[in-house]
C-alpha cells in the first residue's frame, strides 16, 4: 500500500473520532459540512487555497460571532470544524497533516468540556493511537511520497507503536497523581447545562414527577453499605402548603444542629450528586447530618447548598434508617393548612373516617391503580383520582393521604425524593435514577413524624427501580464509569494530600526506606543510559554500513548516467532510468534496502551480503 493511503486513512480516522462524540452537541449543518468535504476530498482536492482560505475565514467569524458566557463551548467548536473541513479540501502536505491532527485534539478537548463521562477516555486513547502511528508513518511519508509498504511491514509498525503507547501509560499515571491540583478544576470555569438532569424544584404540581420518572438518566451515586429495601428512602423537600393542584414549601429558618432523641445507628454515605440546578440535597431517609461547607440545615430534615448545583458535587451524610423520629412541638397550623373550596365530595369523607386505620382502609377499598399514563388533569384532580379515574401516581396518593389526615386533624407533609436504587456489588454502591423518583407522607402522631407511602395500598403494587432486572452487562459499564468519576474526575488537591499524608506515615523503617529509593532512583538512571549508549552505537553501526551501501549504488548509477539530484527520493531517481535492466536491478536494490530499513530490522551479514550480491548486476 502506498504510504499516502496510508496516511490519509489514519487522518480520516482520526478526525471521525474527534467529530462522532460531538454530534448531539454540535448544530447538524456543521456535522454535514464535515462530512461533505471529508467524501469530496476522497477524490478532490485544491492546490489554490487562496479561496478556501477567505471561505473559510468567513465561516469562521460568522461562528464566533455566537460566542457569549453562556455559550463559550459551542461556537468555538463549530469553528474548528469549519477549519477541519477546509484542510481536508485541500492538496495536503506534512504540515497540513498535522494541522488536522491538531484541530482533531481541539475537538475532542472541547467534548471533555461538555462532558465528563468515560467515553471520552475511550475516544482519547483511540486519538492518542492513532496520533501515535500517524506520526511515525508522516516520518516516511516525508522522505519519499511514493513508497509503498507491504503489509507485514505496515503491521510491525502498528505492532510497536502500540507497545510504545502501553509503556508510556504508567508515566501518564504517575504524572496525573503527582501533579499540583488547583481549587477550581479547569472543567468547571465552563457553565454546561447539556448535562443537568431534571430534578425537584421548589413546589410539586400533581403529575409532575410522572415526567421525571420517564428519564433513566442517573441523578446520584451512593457509596454505602447494603440495607434492606424498605429502608431504601432518599429525602430531598418537605412541602407542606397545598393549593388543590400545587405543593409548595413552607419558609423555614435554618438551624445550628439537627437533633433526634433515642438511639439510632447512624448509615454513613459518600454521595456523587450529578449537576440537576437546584440546591437541594438527597441523602438516606432520616438524615441528620451531611459533611459538607455552606450547607444550610432545616428543622424538618433537609439541607440546601448555597447555590445551584451546576457540577458533580460529592459530600457524606450520615442518617438513621427509621420509619419515624421524635419532636416534642411544631407549627400545627402550617400541617393542618387545607385549599379552599374543596369539592364537597371530599369533605364528606370526615363524617366516616376517624382514623388513619380508616384512610388505610378507604385507600384499599377504592381500587386505586397506580401508574403513569392517563394522570387526571382537571381543577381537582385529588377528587378526580379518589372518585373518577382512580388512576395516578405517588404525588397523587401522597396529596390524597395528606389531604385525608389534615381533615381528621392529623397534621400531614409530603416528602419528595427518591425511592429504591440498584445496588452494585462490584463498587458497592447504590445507582439511584430519575426513575425512582418518589413522593410519600409524613404524619404527626403522637409527637413522632412518621412515615406512610400511601402506594403501598395501591391494587398493583408500586416497583421501584430496584426491583426491575437490569443487565450485569449495564452494571459493569455503570462501576467502569463510577470509577472514572470517583478516581479520576474527583481526583482533586483534598484527595491528593490525603495519599501523600497516608504515604508519609508509612509503618516503615526511614533509613531502610531512604536507601531503597536511592537505589531505585540510579537503577532507573543506569538503565536509561546503558539503553541510550546501545541505541546510539547500533544506529551508528547501522548509518555508517547504511551509507556504504548507498554510496555504492549511487556511483554505479552516475556511472551509468544518472546522478541524484538535490532532495530527489532513490525512487524519483529510478523512474529517469530507461534502461529496463539497469531499472530492474536498481528497483530490486531499493525495495530491499527499504523492506530492512524501514522495519527497523538488522543490518547483518547475511542481509549486507544480499544487497552486495545485487550491486554486482548493476552495470
Amino acid at each position: 500500500m502506498k504510504i499516502g493511503t496510508i496516511i490519509d486513512l489514519i487522518t480520516y480516522l482520526i478526525a471521525s473520532i474527534a467529530i462522532i462524540p460531538l454530534i448531539k452537541y454540535i448544530p447538524s449543518q456543521y456535522i454535514a459540512v464535515a462530512l461533505f468535504s471529508g467524501f469530496v476530498s476522497i477524490k478532490f482536492t485544491f492546490k489554490r487555497r487562496f479561496f478556501l482560505n477567505v471561505l473559510s475565514i468567513i465561516f469562521v467569524f460568522l461562528s464566533l460571532l455566537n460566542i457569549s458566557m453562556e455559550n463559550f463551548i459551542i461556537p468555538i467548536l463549530n469553528a474548528l470544524i469549519i477549519l477541519i473541513s477546509v484542510k481536508f479540501l485541500e492538496n495536503k502536505e506534512y504540515r497540513d497533516y498535522m494541522q488536522i491532527y491538531l484541530i482533531s485534539l481541539l475537538l475532542l478537548a472541547g467534548f471533555a468540556l461538555l462532558s465528563v463521562s468515560i467515553t471520552f477516555l475511550f475516544y482519547l486513547i483511540i486519538m492518542l493511537i492513532l496520533l501515535s502511528l500517524a506520526t511515525i508513518f508522516l516520518t516516511y511519508f516525508d522522505e519519499d511520497k511514493n513508497l509503498f509498504l507491504n503489509k507485514k511491514d505496515i503491521l510491525t509498525i502498528s505492532y510497536k507503536t502500540f507497545f510504545i503507547f502501553l509503556l508510556s501509560l504508567p508515566i501518564a499515571l504517575f504524572i496525573f497523581i503527582i501533579l499540583p491540583r488547583v481549587e477550581t478544576p479547569f472543567f468547571n470555569l465552563f457553565n454546561n447545562s447539556n448535562q443537568a438532569v431534571t430534578g425537584f424544584s421548589d413546589k410539586i404540581q400533581l403529575g409532575d414527577v410522572s415526567t421525571i420518572q420517564e428519564d433513566d438518566s442517573v441523578v446520584f451515586r451512593v457509596e454505602m453499605e447494603k440495607i434492606s429495601e424498605k429502608n431504601l428512602y432518599w429525602r430531598g423537600i418537605v412541602l407542606s402548603r397545598f393549593n388543590g393542584k400545587t405543593w409548595e414549601k413552607n419558609i423555614e429558618q435554618p438551624v445550628e444542629k439537627l437533633r433526634i432523641k433515642g438511639k439510632y445507628r447512624k448509615i454513613k454515605q459518600l454521595i456523587y450528586l450529578e449537576p440537576y440546578y437546584n440546591k437541594y440535597l438527597f441523602a438516606l431517609d432520616k438524615p441528620v447530618e451531611i459533611d459538607l461547607k455552606k450547607v444550610k440545615k432545616f428543622k424538618n430534615l433537609t439541607f440546601e447548598y448555597c447555590k445551584n448545583i451546576n457540577k458533580r458535587l460529592k459530600y457524606k451524610a450520615y442518617s438513621i434508617a427509621t420509619k419515624n423520629y421524635k419532636i416534642n412541638k411544631i407549627d400545627r397550623k402550617i400541617y393542618l393548612q387545607l385549599p379552599e373550596n374543596l369539592p364537597e365530595k371530599l369533605l364528606s369523607l370526615k363524617r366516616r373516617i376517624k382514623t388513619i386505620s380508616d384512610i388505610k382502609t378507604f385507600f384499599k377499598n377504592q381500587n386505586l391503580t397506580y401508574t403513569l399514563k392517563g394522570l387526571p388533569f382537571s381543577q381537582h384532580p385529588t377528587t378526580d383520582f379518589l372518585f373518577k379515574t382512580k388512576k395516578g401516581n405517588c404525588e397523587y396518593f401522597a396529596s390524597a393521604f395528606a389531604i385525608l389526615l389534615r381533615l381528621i386533624k392529623i397534621p400531614s407533609r409530603i416528602i419528595a425524593g427518591y425511592k429504591g436504587g440498584i445496588y452494585s456489588n462490584l463498587g458497592n454502591y447504590y445507582i439511584v435514577t430519575q426513575k425512582d423518583a418518589h413522593v410519600w407522607v409524613e404524619a404527626y402522631i403522637k409527637k413522632r413524624w412518621v412515615r406512610i407511602d400511601p402506594v403501598n395500598f395501591a391494587k398493583n403494587r408500586f416497583q421501584a427501580n430496584n426491583i426491575r432486572k437490569y443487565l450485569d452487562f449495564k452494571l459493569i459499564l455503570d462501576f467502569i464509569n463510577y470509577f472514572w468519576i470517583t478516581h479520576f474526575i474527583n481526583y482533586d488537591f483534598n484527595t491528593q494530600f490525603q495519599i501523600f499524608k497516608k504515604i508519609a506515615y508509612l509503618n516503615f523503617n526511614k533509613k531502610f526506606l531512604k536507601i531503597f529509593f536511592k537505589f531505585l532512583c540510579y537503577g532507573i538512571l543506569l538503565f536509561f543510559l546503558l539503553f541510550i549508549v546501545f541505541k546510539l552505537t547500533k544506529q551508528k553501526i547501522i548509518n555508517r554500513k547504511d551509507k556504504g551501501l548507498i554510496e555504492i549504488f549511487l556511483n554505479k548509477l552516475e556511472k551509468s548516467g544518472y546522478k541524484r539530484k538535490s532532495n530527489e527520493s532513490l525512487y524519483e531517481l529510478i523512474d529517469r532510468i530507461d534502461d529496463s535492466e539497469l531499472k530492474f536491478q536498481a528497483e530490486k536494490f531499493v525495495s530491499k534496502f527499504y523492506e530492512i530499513y524501514f522495519t527497523d530490522t538488522d543490518l547483518n551479514k547475511k542481509r549486507i551480503a544480499e544487497l552486495k550480491e545485487i550491486l554486482k548486476w548493476l552495470r
